[in-house]
């Protein structure tokens, strides 16, 4: 069950990363989440991803300043 649970976090951090990178392709995306802490070398999911995934959960207003590209 908690493997389920992670690729449903890896998948809210992907799109995320989506939404800060626009036309990125799917290695552009894995590797932005590694470099923002999100995911790990092996892309398994980190305690910051996981708490961006839970905040995104929770609200429309999910993308905390902190992590917005300015």
């Amino acid at each position: 069950m908690a493997e389920i649970d992670h690729f449903y976090i890896k998948e809210r951090i992907l799109k995320f990363c989506e939404y800060q990178m626009f036309d990125a392709d799917i290695s552009d995306l894995i590797r932005y989440a590694k470099g923002k802490g999100f995911l790990n070398r092996d892309e398994s999911v980190t305690t910051e991803g996981i708490k961006l995934a839970h905040s995104m959960n929770k609200s429309d207003t999910w993308i905390p300043v902190e992590w917005q590209i300015i």
